[in-house]
């Protein structure tokens, strides 16, 4: 049986049993120093067998070949005393069996016997070895479980004869007068392998149990903390708001343990608040019965301030969307759309930025090392963040520079932007942010300075992760999402532009990217099929008026909204749920679409890849298509993404929809100048 199927025997045996959680917990911590242990100890003991059969076969050929030279001259003398003398002194030896000369002819010329050490070798098993000798004309070796013997031929060599004939050379080769057998005990070993087996297993119980010990420690304390847990859970949810957990050593219990803590007070604050708005309520509409609408709308307000306080920060957006429609009045249900849109803009602020930084990860993002002049970059920069600086009474200084550099120029602005924007977030009011340019050798570093707080030294690290803000321990997210210096760090990486930062708290921090330098060369235009990250510029363009557009999406909710924003810019859309439907749809009229908008993963069994193959085929290779995808990690799809194939990932913003339907249209018409079908973009 594998130790394989052993293993599998146990764990059936356990499962069978019932067992709790800190049970199964030891079963498992324990399992892997159990089957280590038993696989070592198999190892090293036979290894041991191993080496001691080894030195006891050694032992008997050294026996037998030292018997094959003492009896050398006893056999060539006939000299039966000597070889009788021989034999027992060799039988003297520790372990000894037997010891045994046999002349050339086979016969036995001495021989002694140790019954007490084991029984003698079989003559059939002698005379097969004597066989094996007289065939390969060296020793031969034989062993079971009770014994080894060794049977070594006895040679005298011949001297050289001087007068010989040249023709006859003289033979050198020993003579042989017969054969010395040596038979070893191997109970020696046999007992030592069992005193190191025990070795071994003391050895091997004193690791089991210190895991055991461990193990236990282990289950004990994970228990201890799960139905701390549970119980916990169990009393909020019968209505025993009061609880708390002690706080743990371990981490994600001790979060754990916060969160259940501040989700039982926030539930308990609530319903004290409920109980007093209630009671109030209900007095107020016994006493007066023409407040009673006044009432319910306070009641209404209360609920859902109340549900706001239970939920996430995320789901501000519905609740904003909840009272508007409870609302009446004008200026008040502008004041909540203002709300509503600022929170829609934040919200879609960190999705774009999460969708930057998976689409880094997922290696979505294209880049061209080319040469860049820095001084177009360097005066685009000053335009951009220059009105910003002087809202803040910041001074904004940047040098000119007219190196080139090697590198992708949307990504670096994007770099360098992201550094000027966290030296301005920082930065009090009165101080100054510079950029400089700096040569180093065959390289050049742009450096981004300001007199902000500074970074102590063990944190400089740490900036460049997510959600890392050191001066905003509150997360205002108008001091940004802690995500923009990660950005950073991942098109570093992407471009092998290394960055970094040096700072002394109260002294201001001064980011840096070193850049290969180059000779100086017209760049070329940045490919339109890369599509760029969230926050790049994308300005809506005129001239879809007209265009016929086949949008296939399976989320009714994104379909509607879809098809409204395409009529509002005067497409002529049809709209469908999947494959199935388009096809459905086909040949009835004769109409035919100048673009493709599609999600990728559609109910049905074609995606949006193979749905616009099928259409192409249909329709020609040609013809334009989106596939708008929250799927950052399909390799695939990424590969196929061609100037007439563009790839959006949601969310997407109406303008940068736009200005891709727009180019696409465009560039259609420039292939196919003469309108057909009454294809005429503006």
């Amino acid at each position: 049986m594998t130790r394989g199927r052993i293993a599998a025997r146990m764990l059936r045996l356990v499962a069978g049993r019932p067992m709790d959680l800190r049970g199964r917990l030891m079963w498992l911590a324990m399992l892997p120093v159990l089957v280590f242990a038993m696989v070592w100890g198999i190892y090293v003991i036979r290894q041991r067998d191993a080496d001691l059969s080894a030195q006891l076969q050694q032992r008997a050929q050294l026996l037998a070949r030292q018997l094959a030279v003492a009896a050398d001259y006893g056999i060539f003398s006939f000299n039966q005393a000597a070889l009788d003398n021989i034999a027992q002194g060799v039988l003297r030896e520790s372990s000894v069996i037997s010891a045994t000369i046999i002349g050339a002819d086979g016969r036995v010329l001495a021989t002694r016997h140790a019954p007490a050490q084991g029984e003698a070798i079989p003559p059939g098993t002698l005379q097969s070895m004597l066989d094996a000798s007289r065939r390969s004309g060296g020793g031969v070796s034989q062993q079971n479980a009770q014994w080894v013997a060794h049977l070594e031929p006895v040679r005298t060599p011949l001297l050289a004869v001087e007068d010989l004939p040249e023709a006859a050379p003289p033979e050198r080769s020993g003579t042989l007068q017969g054969h010395a057998l040596v038979q070893v005990s191997t109970s020696s070993i046999q007992t030592e392998l069992f005193e190191y087996g025990l070795r071994v297993m003391v050895l091997l119980a004193g690791v089991l149990l210190s895991g055991w010990v461990m193990a236990r420690r282990f289950s004990n304390s994970i228990d201890q903390h799960i139905q701390a847990v549970v119980q916990a859970a169990q009393k909020i949810g019968a209505g025993h708001i009061g609880i708390r957990l002690p706080a743990s050593s371990i981490p994600s219990f001790a979060r754990l343990s916060q969160d259940i803590n501040s989700m039982a007070g926030q539930l308990e604050q609530s319903r004290q608040r409920l109980e007093q708005r209630v009671h109030e309520a209900t007095q107020a509409l016994r006493e007066q019965r023409d407040a009673a609408q006044q009432a319910s709308r306070d009641k209404t307000r209360f609920l859902a301030a109340a549900s706001h306080d239970l939920r996430q920060p995320m789901h501000a957006l519905n609740m904003l969307l909840a009272a508007m429609k409870q609302e009446t009045r004008p200026d008040e249900r502008a004041k909540l759309l203002e709300r509503i849109e600022a929170s829609s803009q934040a919200m879609s602020a960190l999705l774009d930025a999460l969708l930057d930084i998976s689409r880094l990860d997922a290696g979505n993002v294209r880049f061209h090392l080319n040469p860049v002049e820095l001084q177009p970059l360097l005066t685009r920069l000053r335009e951009t963040y220059e009105s910003q600086a002087e809202r803040r009474g910041i001074a904004l200084v940047i040098h000119s520079s007219r190196a080139w550099v090697r590198s992708d120029p949307m990504l670096l602005e994007r770099i360098l932007g992201n550094f000027l924007s966290n030296a301005l977030r920082y930065t009090p009011v009165g101080g100054c942010v510079l950029l400089a340019v700096r040569k180093r050798g065959e390289n050049c570093v742009i450096q981004v300075r300001d007199n902000g707080p500074g970074i102590a030294p063990q944190d400089q690290a740490a900036v460049f992760q997510e959600f890392v803000q050191l001066h905003n321990p509150q997360r205002d997210r108008s001091q940004g999402l802690g995500l923009g210096l990660a950005i950073v760090q991942r098109l570093a990486q992407l471009l092998n532009h290394p960055v970094g930062v040096r700072s002394c708290v109260g002294r201001g921090a001064t980011f840096h990217i070193q850049l290969p330098r180059c000779e100086a060369a017209a760049p070329p235009p940045t490919p339109s099929s890369a599509p760029p990250l969230h926050g790049a510029s994308t300005q809506a363009l005129p001239g879809l008026e007209g265009c016929r557009i086949l949008l296939v999406e399976d989320d009714a909710l994104v379909r509607d909204s879809y098809a409204r924003l395409l009529q509002l810019w005067g497409c002529d859309a049809r709209v469908h749920a999947n494959a199935d439907a388009v096809f459905a749809a086909l040949g009835h009229d004769g109409w035919r679409p100048h673009l493709i908008v599609t999600d990728h993963r559609l109910g049905g069994a074609l995606n949006g890849r193979q749905l616009i193959d099928a259409l192409r085929h249909r329709w020609g290779a040609g013809l334009p298509a989106v596939i708008m995808t929250g799927d950052t990690e399909d390799a695939d799809l990424r590969q196929t993404r061609t100037n007439q194939l563009r790839v959006l990932y949601k969310p997407v913003k109406p303008a940068e929809l736009r200005q891709v339907l727009v180019q696409l249209w465009r560039a259609e018409a420039s292939l196919h100048p003469s309108p057909i079908d009454g294809f005429s973009p503006s």
